[in-house]
């Protein structure tokens, strides 16, 4: 008489637990695999992985991320990226710009005017130097014409340029729309004024002097059909000290978050 032989394997299956698959998030880096995007991306990916099967793609430039998501979206999957407002006036980020519906929360980065530490010459100085690049000259007009002075502009090509301008004495004080750089030397440098509507790292708002809120911001836009679900799980892991991204988030000075409201709100607030 033949014995009976049951496999390990095959005896476990009967008594395994049933498993569900996740359901599969795509991760889509709009930037380059060096910057802020992909390291928070990457964060993310590590603490979403509990919840969902993640697939992280690379597409830089708003060209290559559109064709990715519509794809995955035409798949019947989902996905997450990021956008930033400096492509709010191209044509070719269209498909990617936030809406009421969309917008899961904003990293808002508040720029910095800024001098060297150790000198105490006032900002509202008549004459003085200050560097800056991109349109922050209209900001200083404005700040000038409110306190009936007149300031010495010299243009810079980017926010590195302003900083390593400051540390070589060649202005009296420095403004970066992007704040990365200030951060990174904020031992040889006092910043002034912040350029959000109100204090950021213990910095006053512009507003204070009579200047206008200027800001940057790194938007979470999810692109399918399940935003709440996504959104919560994303907002939980937010908020919790131990998570990867939290512990990203507030390792970086100069950013504030609008995940202490809706996605409409800080849609109505930043984009309409």
């Amino acid at each position: 008489m033949k014995k009976l032989v049951i496999l390990p394997t095959v005896l476990a299956a009967f008594f395994a637990t049933p498993s569900f698959a996740k359901d599969t998030l795509y991760l889509v880096n709009t930037a380059s695999t060096s910057g802020s995007y992909n390291a928070a991306l990457t964060a993310y990916a590590q603490d979403l992985d509990d919840t969902f099967d993640i697939k992280y793609i690379q597409a830089k430039g708003c060209v290559k991320s559109a064709q990715v998501i519509d794809k995955v979206r035409a798949n019947g999957d989902q996905a997450v990226a990021l956008f930033y407002s400096g492509w709010l006036k191209k044509p070719e980020c269209a498909s990617l710009l936030p809406t009421k519906d969309n917008l899961m929360y904003t990293n808002i980065k508040a720029g910095v005017i800024f001098g060297r530490q150790g000198e105490d010459k006032s900002l509202l100085t008549d004459g003085a130097t200050i560097a800056f690049n991109n349109e922050q000259d209209q900001l200083l007009n404005e700040i000038a014409e409110a306190n009936n002075i007149s300031f010495n502009l010299v243009r810079y090509e980017n926010s590195k340029a302003v900083v390593l301008a400051m540390m070589n004495g060649e202005t009296d004080f420095g403004i970066v729309g992007s704040p990365k750089y200030f951060w990174k030397n904020s031992d040889k440098f006092s910043g002034i004024l912040n350029l959000s509507d109100s204090e950021s790292s213990g910095i006053p708002s512009v507003v204070s002097v009579g200047g206008s809120p200027r800001v940057l911001q790194d938007t979470w836009i999810y692109h399918g059909s399940n935003y709440d679900e996504v959104r919560k799980v994303m907002k939980d892991i937010f908020f919790n000290s131990e998570s990867v991204i939290s512990k990203w988030q507030s390792g970086i000075k100069g950013y504030q978050h609008t995940f202490d409201m809706s996605g409409e709100e800080a849609f109505n607030k930043y984009y309409k």
